[in-house]
């Protein structure tokens, strides 16, 4: 199995700012959190990575909006999207028209819940400037923690790194 985080470090190291628009568009927080990480050990410039960052993040989001508002023309059968989802994202539409900008909010902010509030945004007809402005403010605000995340948290995997190359030291000794 290929581990998706060392996909997106070699895509960022290679690729630099390219690579966290690319990863930020198919894997946010994991990206976001190693943008940060990048950022502290100077790889990265911080504004640059996270404009870039929330381009992509966002870019993402509208895409995933559009697969649903056009999935009733049959799109969500076309490409491979779970069924799992599929049945969130319907379920989600049910209720949309509730509380839908604080959906988008919840959805955006929560992992586990976005892509499914993201594609049922779509199949719901939400308006779309309003999905825009909303899905954008919680980028904004997710970006930020994410990448902040990563930069404060660099040095716990610097540390566990350095730990766990002196101890395969010490077996490969032994």
């Amino acid at each position: 199995m290929i581990d998706i985080t060392l996909i997106i470090i070699s895509l960022i190291t290679n690729l630099k700012y390219l690579g966290v628009f690319i990863g930020a568009f198919i894997e946010g927080p994991a990206t976001g959190m190693i943008t940060g990480s990048l950022i502290k050990l100077g790889h990265l410039s911080l504004y640059l990575s996270y404009f870039i960052y929330v381009i992509g993040d966002f870019s993402a989001d509208c895409f995933y909006y559009h697969i649903g508002y056009y999935g009733q023309k049959g799109i969500l059968k076309k490409i491979n999207i779970s069924t799992k989802n599929i049945n969130k994202a319907k379920k989600i539409k049910k209720i949309f028209h509730k509380h839908p900008n604080k959906i988008i909010l919840l959805g955006k902010l929560t992992h586990f819940f976005g892509l499914p509030i993201l594609i049922g945004a779509g199949l719901a007809h939400y308006s779309i400037k309003k999905f825009l402005i909303f899905d954008f403010i919680a980028t904004l605000i997710k970006s930020a923690i994410l990448i902040a995340i990563g930069f404060y948290l660099t040095h716990l995997w610097v540390n566990i790194n350095g730990v766990v190359s002196y101890a395969g030291l010490i077996i490969s000794f032994l």
